[in-house]
């Protein structure tokens, strides 16, 4: 698999647990970029993504409490 396919398939597994994750409608009107990606020393991948919301009250479901859906 080439990296730019990779890239794309890190996107599509977000957008997956978003679903999973949060019942409302949430997950259709987030935007999600790709931001950085990194091949770390021991192998593993550090995938960064923007997940941008039109609503601010979105944005805060989507965080959830004190950061506990992101973290």
């Amino acid at each position: 698999m080439t990296e730019e396919v990779m890239k794309n398939i890190s996107l599509e597994v977000v957008r997956e647990r978003l679903l999973g994750h949060v019942h409302q409608e949430i997950p259709y009107g987030i935007e999600h970029r790709l931001m950085d990606w990194k091949e770390l020393r021991d192998g593993s991948l550090r995938i960064e993504q923007y997940l941008i919301t039109p609503k601010l009250s979105q944005r805060k479901i989507l965080v959830g409490k004190k950061g506990y859906n992101i973290g």
